[in-house]
């Protein structure tokens, strides 16, 4: 299984000597470590015997990665949940991590999705995490410090380990060279805890993205329009990925601004995967996710609206939403419209969240940059020039056609009087060479395109 797989053995072989053998070691210190640590995975290994517990926690990394990160409360009790739903998957397919259960584990994980979900769009009552568990995740807010208290505990305790420890393994050696052997011993433990850890996230990413490779296949098959709607499509879309070809798809694009850390990089991922109700999670590049989310009727308006205003406090990046619509074909529609969107925002500064239909128009605009010039240039004509007083014009035009081709609302929107409104309205008409109402939805379009300010 490779380098990572081989020190994850040894550190699961040594550990696991020490829970279900502390006495061998004759200290109390140790067995007092070994209590500790073996009361960490009980945060999240619940009726476990000592010698399954390692054996069988190859979800905890995934709590332990979010609480050491310090990403917060909510984070941390999402974590804790994930965590505790697959553990009674893990419990009855893990074997000593010899098989890895890819789907059963991934499917464990569309409640906490679900939930995430319902919170972003304001339903908490319809699901949510029980008093219960909602008290033990805010308990596990601290486990970073009560982790990192635990592993410095080894060096801390170091330099009080007596000779009791060598007796109890009845070895004969110099009183001056026990300091030095009991230091060897606390590194060498120390490191084992490291590399378990270490070992377990490292093994956790490798199977997770075995098990998404026949699901990135089909849906990059879907979403490139590459199979027919058959029968046997339905069905691969339904038992493959898990989910009714008859829901309601939303698809989302999450991109980063920026190069990703590794920080950030685990942190998208772990919204990617949280976001969704469903496993459809894609991750074609390491500053983006692809996902979607599937309802058995349409979201309503107020619940877009809560779940956009979420993301814009966001500081990801960029995120761009499709369309609800029903179906495998909905399931295409929904992404190709939420790319597009993609490509407007790293383009525009139009936002941090970008919607279909909203957006659309000028989405579709921009995807050809020469086109969309030739538009402007060719509908506004010198309307489109810097000068103050035509740039005046251009703000009362857009008004105008923004207010329903109001005269009043116009002047009551730019604080002027109404004559002034029609005496720019004329201006703007002696520009263009003809009458605004032939053609205001294309000065609609190509006002807004000419707003349009680079990204940095």
């Amino acid at each position: 299984m490779g380098f990572g797989m081989s020190r994850l053995q040894a550190a699961i072989l040594f550990l696991m000597t020490m829970i279900s053998k502390p006495a061998v070691f004759g200290s109390r210190l140790i067995g007092d470590y070994m209590k500790n640590l073996k009361s960490v995975f009980a945060y999240f290994l619940p009726s476990c015997r000592a010698d399954q517990v390692l054996s069988q926690a190859l979800v905890a990394p995934v709590v332990l990665e979010l609480a050491i990160s310090k990403v917060g409360e909510k984070e941390v009790a999402w974590g804790l949940e994930l965590s505790q739903r697959s553990l009674a998957v893990a419990k009855s397919k893990f074997s000593y991590l010899d098989s890895f259960p890819d789907m059963e584990v991934l499917k464990s994980l569309e409640l906490l999705m679900l939930q995430l979900l319902v919170r972003m769009s304001g339903h908490d009552a319809d699901v949510g995490l029980s008093e219960s568990m909602r008290a033990m995740a805010y308990k596990a807010v601290r486990m970073d410090v009560y982790f990192e208290s635990i592993v410095q505990g080894i060096r801390e305790t170091q330099g009080l380990w007596t000779k009791e420890i060598l007796d109890s393994l009845d070895i004969s050696i110099e009183r001056q060279n026990i300091s030095q052997l009991v230091m060897m011993l606390a590194l060498v433990f120390d490191d084992a805890v490291k590399d378990f850890f270490e070992g377990c996230l490292a093994e956790k990413e490798l199977l997770l993205e075995e098990s998404l490779v026949s699901k990135r296949r089909l849906v990059e098959e879907l979403i490139e329009g590459g199979l027919s709607m058959g029968s046997e499509v339905v069905e691969a879309f339904k038992s493959n990925l898990g989910v009714d070809p008859d829901k309601f798809y939303t698809a989302i694009i999450i991109s980063s601004a920026r190069a990703a850390s590794k920080a950030n990089k685990y942190t998208l991922r772990v919204i990617g995967e949280l976001i969704s109700n469903s496993s459809l999670v894609h991750l074609p590049q390491a500053d983006g996710a692809w996902l979607w989310i599937a309802t058995g009727t349409p979201p309503l308006k107020r619940q877009i609206s809560n779940l956009t205003t979420s993301l814009k406090s966001a500081e990801i990046g960029i995120y761009c939403l499709g369309e609800t619509v029903r179906g495998i074909e909905g399931f295409r529609r929904s992404h190709v419209q939420a790319r597009a969107l993609l490509e407007l925002g790293k383009q525009y500064s139009v936002g941090r969240v970008l919607q279909w239909p909203t957006h659309a128009a000028m989405a579709i605009f921009i995807r050809n940059k020469e086109l969309t010039d030739w538009f402007v240039k060719s509908t506004l004509g010198e309307l489109a020039s810097t000068d103050q007083k035509v740039e005046s014009y251009r703000e009362t035009l857009k008004s105008y056609l923004l207010s329903g081709n109001s005269l009043m609302h116009a002047a009551e929107s730019l604080g002027i009087h109404r004559n002034t409104v029609v005496y720019r309205l004329q201006a703007v008409e002696d520009i263009l060479g003809k009458p605004i109402k032939e053609f205001d939805f294309s000065l609609s379009c190509a006002l807004a395109l000419l707003d349009l300010k680079p990204r940095d």
